[in-house]
């Protein structure tokens, strides 16, 4: 009886391609990195998998072959970014070796209007207008919460009296 020996394909590229012979799915290398890209029917990129020597990464592309979303993690951070329709960094999250938790969502412009770390110690809220400039700044702490606009002493949020228009 022959004993059976495992096939074994080496190869520096790997191309799946469907029953017309359209290309569905690439694996090689790209700059001596592993990487795995896949294909939809009409032919355009949808999500791509790639590996070097600072981390990992997952893209998934829209309709348009604009990233949408980017998972990461380099070296032991994972990170996640959203992407507007424009191609501009709608949201990211990350989560720091140091123990930091930080999200920022960001208009179609790429501009971040709302910033939120949080750690063991702390947990820190930012507003931002469309120039950038802070509009509240918020720590919250052991000590309680501080920052801009000022908590008032019973700890709720010191607003400016509303105005109204003359004659309301």
């Amino acid at each position: 009886m022959k004993k059976s020996q495992p096939r074994v394909v080496e190869a520096e590229e790997f191309v799946l391609k469907d029953s017309k012979g359209h290309v569905r799915a690439r694996l090689g290398l790209k700059h001596g990195h592993p990487g795995l890209t896949l294909i939809d029917s009409k032919g355009r990129t949808r999500a791509g998998m790639s590996l070097s020597n600072e981390g990992s990464s997952l893209a998934l592309f829209d309709a348009h072959e604009q990233i949408r979303i980017l998972a990461a993690v380099m070296g032991d951070e994972p990170t996640m970014t959203l992407y507007h329709f424009n191609g501009e960094p709608g949201a990211f999250s990350s989560l720091h070796s140091t123990g930091d938790s930080t999200m920022v969502l960001a208009d179609p412009a790429g501009k971040g209007r709302l910033w939120v770390k949080t750690n063991m110690l702390t947990t820190s809220l930012g507003l931002y207008d469309r120039q950038g400039k802070t509009r509240v700044n918020l720590n919250a702490d052991h000590y309680g919460l501080s920052g801009h606009p000022k908590p008032a002493n019973d700890g709720h949020l010191k607003t400016g009296q509303r105005r109204h228009p003359p004659g309301h």
